[in-house]
């Protein structure tokens, strides 16, 4: 099984090298609360460079205060989408990548995607039946 790694919001930094360090991730999506809900992402590179970058080593981040390098407009995909290169014109998931010059993404089980859903409402009951039709004049409304 290949393991996950998540950081809560709240973390401070010294935990994030520790985890870091130990898991050997330069990328790592934050989360708050539940584990399912992502918000972001740390780059480990982004934390180390702005601290040798600070003239007195002071920076947010070793007072405990990551927030200010998590990215928070990240691209969720589910891990089940394929991502494959070498088959005809690039896929639907590159193309996404390409015209928004992402070069990260956050891959979800789509188990966790169900699991909002339900939370929200928004998910179908088991027994629930769609019926679709085309319009007898062709467009739809």
């Amino acid at each position: 099984m290949r393991e996950e790694l998540r950081l809560l919001a709240t973390m401070g930094a010294e935990e994030l090298y520790r985890i870091a360090a130990e898991k050997n991730f330069s990328r790592i999506p934050i989360y708050d609360g539940r584990i399912y809900n992502i918000i972001g992402l740390i780059n480990i590179l982004d934390v180390l460079y702005s601290e040798s970058d600070s003239e007195n080593g002071l920076t947010g981040v070793n007072h405990g205060d990551i927030s200010p390098y998590i990215r928070w407009n990240i691209r969720f995909v589910p891990e089940s989408k394929r991502v494959d290169a070498f088959r005809g014109d690039a896929p639907f998931t590159l193309q996404l990548a390409a015209k928004h010059r992402l070069h990260t993404a956050c891959p979800v089980p789509v188990g966790i995607i169900k699991a909002v859903e339900v939370e929200a409402g928004l998910a179908l009951p088991a027994d629930a039946t769609i019926k679709l039709s085309k319009p007898e004049d062709g467009f739809t409304s």
